[in-house]
């Protein structure tokens, strides 16, 4: 099996190319993390004349955090048999 270069175009089609044997393959790992609120939700919204506002807590809350590793080739980052994962679940906050 020759040895194939994956490069992207601007318009983000793929296109693969021939290279040399000696050549090595580069992976590219992208860390990814995303930050969840406990009271993200939207500020505004209707309420019946016949019912009363509900009162909301100030703040954006509690913070979940995610944080992970992804490649365009491999997807994310686990174990050959999938059982164990880069991923990584925490409370993020000053402490």
């Amino acid at each position: 099996m020759e040895p194939r270069l994956c490069i992207w175009s601007q318009d983000g089609k793929e296109e693969t190319h021939d290279v040399d044997q000696q050549l090595r393959r580069l992976t590219i790992w992208f860390h990814d993390e995303s930050t969840f609120y406990a009271h993200d939700q939207r500020k505004r919204h209707w309420v019946h004349n016949s019912e009363t506002a509900v009162p909301r807590a100030k703040g954006e809350g509690v913070s979940l955090m995610v944080a992970n590793f992804v490649s365009a080739n491999y997807g994310w980052l686990q174990s050959p048999d999938g059982k164990e994962s880069a991923r990584v679940i925490f409370k993020a906050g000053k402490n």
